[in-house]
C-alpha cells in the first residue's frame, strides 16, 4: 500500500477478479486500521482479523463517495467525522493520533480517509478532480487539471492542439517505418570483421 491508495481506491473495479477482490479487501481492513503504507502507520490488523465481504468493500467505496469524495467535488464541503486520541506533550504541543481499531469496517474506513485527506494537506498535496474522468488524485500543482500519468492528460493535450499532435504521431511513425540512412549501413558494414582478420590487440 503506498500513500496515496485512497485515490486508487476510488476507481475501485466492481468486476474484479476473486483474486484481485481479497487483495483489495486486506488493503481496506488495514488502511481502515490506520495502515497507510510507510509513514504515518499506526495500526496493523490483528492476526485473527478476516478481511471483510466484498459487498462490505464496494459499499463502503460508494459511501465514500456519497459522504466524503463527491461533496467535496462537487460543492467544496462535506460533513466529517473524526475519532482518535489527543496526547499533550512536555514542551505544551498537542498532537492528535488517528485510532480507529475498535470501531466497525465501515465507520472505520471513513474515519481513516478524514485523516488521510487532512495529512495530505500538511505535506502540500493537493487534493483534486479530473476535468475528464472526475476521479480524485494527488497534485503538486495548484493548477492541476488532469489525472498525472494516465490517458486522461493525453486526451486532453491532444484535444488542446491537434495539430502538433498529429505531427508528433506522423514523425514517429516515419521514423518506425523509415529504413536507415546510407551512412548508418556503410558504417556497420565497415565495422563488421572480415574473414580471415587477425584480432586487434588489445
Amino acid at each position: 500500500m503506498g500513500p496515496r491508495w485512497l485515490y486508487e481506491f476510488a476507481r475501485l473495479r466492481r468486476g474484479a477478479p476473486p483474486v484481485e477482490q481479497e487483495r483489495i479487501a486486506w488493503e481496506a481492513l488495514t488502511f481502515a486500521n490506520g495502515g497507510k503504507g510507510g509513514e504515518g502507520t499506526a495500526w496493523g490488523v490483528r492476526a485473527d482479523a478476516a478481511p471483510p465481504p466484498w459487498a462490505d468493500v464496494t459499499r463502503v467505496e460508494t459511501q465514500l463517495w456519497g459522504e466524503i469524495l463527491a461533496p467535496l467535488r462537487d460543492k467544496g464541503t462535506c460533513d466529517a467525522t473524526w475519532a482518535g486520541r489527543l496526547r499533550l506533550l512536555q514542551d505544551g504541543t498537542v498532537t492528535a493520533q488517528t485510532v480507529t481499531d475498535q470501531l466497525p469496517f465501515r465507520e472505520a474506513f471513513l474515519c481513516q480517509a478524514v485523516a488521510f485527506l487532512r495529512e495530505q494537506a500538511e505535506r502540500g498535496i493537493r487534493l483534486r478532480f479530473c476535468r475528464r474522468c472526475k476521479n480524485p488524485f494527488a497534485a503538486k500543482r495548484p493548477d492541476a487539471k488532469h489525472c498525472p500519468g494516465t490517458s486522461c492528460r493525453t486526451l486532453a493535450w491532444r484535444q488542446a492542439d491537434p495539430v502538433r499532435f498529429r505531427k508528433i504521431r506522423k514523425d514517429a511513425y516515419r521514423r518506425k517505418v523509415s529504413p536507415p540512412s546510407r551512412q548508418a549501413q556503410s558504417t556497420r558494414i565497415l565495422d563488421r570483421p572480415r574473414a580471415g582478420d587477425a584480432p586487434s590487440p588489445l
